[in-house]
């Protein structure tokens, strides 16, 4: 099988769309932060929440480059790793924060977009489960001769 499979250009091609997003976000925090409009973040936030706007505003270009090279990876080497690292990190620690939304007192707008950012997270890594992406992952894997 030497033709990489739909799903595979589609869990690269839907990486690579969040990763823009993480960026357009990111700037978005910041622009809001920097001129004090928006609710997420203003000049009059204490100390602490400065730290978290600023933390969010490197952060999410972190991930956006993660996703990116991932995706690179993915499509030129086979390598699936590193594409996986953001979209698991995501699923693991957004389940833990929407069990907490929905035993707390988190709106049902709020649980539904987190419910909505986990099912797009965990959409590219269904589609590298597919049994035809798992066989192209997998020619890759083979070990090389030195």
């Amino acid at each position: 099988m030497r033709r990489r499979p739909p799903a595979v250009a589609v869990a690269a091609g839907l990486a690579a769309l969040y990763g823009a997003v993480l960026v357009a976000v990111a700037a978005l925090v910041l622009f809001e932060f920097v001129t004090g409009t928006g609710a997420v973040g203003s000049l009059g936030l204490d100390p602490q929440g400065v730290k978290g706007v600023l933390t969010l505003g490197v952060l999410l270009p972190l991930g956006a480059l993660l996703l990116w090279r991932g995706a690179a990876l993915l499509v030129r080497n086979r390598d699936p790793r590193l594409l996986a690292l953001p979209l698991l990190l995501v699923l693991v620690f957004g389940s833990i924060g929407e069990i907490v939304d929905l035993v707390g007192t988190a709106s049902a707008t709020s649980d539904l977009i987190g419910a909505g950012i986990l099912a797009l997270a965990a959409g590219p890594l269904v589609l590298l489960s597919l049994p035809a992406s798992r066989r192209w992952l997998a020619i890759g894997w083979l070990p090389r001769a030195r």
